[in-house]
């Protein structure tokens, strides 16, 4: 009987033995456990430890692949080294550098922002209104990455809405205007944080 007894609980401990693989932590390679034989007086009679597969795969879950982010779009500057008039408009702006600044007024010594961008493309032939808001509405408008020299940028003023400053693009990413902060006419960047920050669009009068 008591042999009986022993065989019983061989059989009871590979049982459990089997039943309680930890989790699965360890997918389809060998582990081991041990097995304990023990009489009726809860004292051990045999122990050892038995090799088993645990091949249990965890199923593969199919994700949709991620699309590829979006290229920046690369500025593509116009060339306009073959129109006179895109020429005369770039070098009438430069000639016209370090002139002053002065509200109101329209040339030939002293500009305001639209003062100086009317005089400069009345040189060129083409008569601008001398406000920049109405000047805004000439021409054609084009994207900032498609700037040519002589297109016409407009701003506004600290965040406000509305068009409140002109100058013109002479390339290579600059721009020359009459500064009411410089009191003179300048050549600026036009990836000056605050000038990025206002800008409003740009228009194109030459084409």
């Amino acid at each position: 009987m008591r042999k009986l007894f022993a065989s019983v609980l061989v059989s009871a401990s590979l049982v459990a033995s089997l039943v309680s693989i930890p989790g699965n932590n360890a997918l389809a390679v060998p582990a081991q456990h041990q097995v304990m034989v023990v009489n009726s007086n809860d004292q051990v009679i045999f122990s050892d430890y038995i090799r088993f597969n645990n091949t249990y795969t965890q199923p593969v879950v199919k994700t949709a692949p991620k699309p590829a982010p979006a290229a920046p779009q690369a500025a593509t500057p116009v060339s306009r080294s073959g129109n006179n008039a895109a020429r005369l408009v770039v070098k009438t702006a430069y000639d016209l550098l370090g002139s002053s600044y002065a509200y109101g007024a329209g040339g030939p010594t002293s500009f305001d922002c639209s003062g100086f961008s009317r005089y400069v493309y009345k040189k060129a032939g083409y008569d601008l209104p001398h406000l920049a808001s109405d000047q805004f509405n000439y021409g054609v408008k084009v994207s900032r990455n498609q700037l040519a020299p002589g297109d016409l940028l407009f701003f506004s003023y600290y965040g406000q809405s509305g068009i409140d400053h002109v100058g013109i693009y002479v390339g290579d990413g600059m721009f020359i205007h009459a500064s009411s902060s410089k009191k003179k006419v300048v050549e600026t960047s036009i990836n000056n944080s605050y000038y990025v920050a206002n800008y409003q669009g740009a228009t194109r009068l030459i084409r």
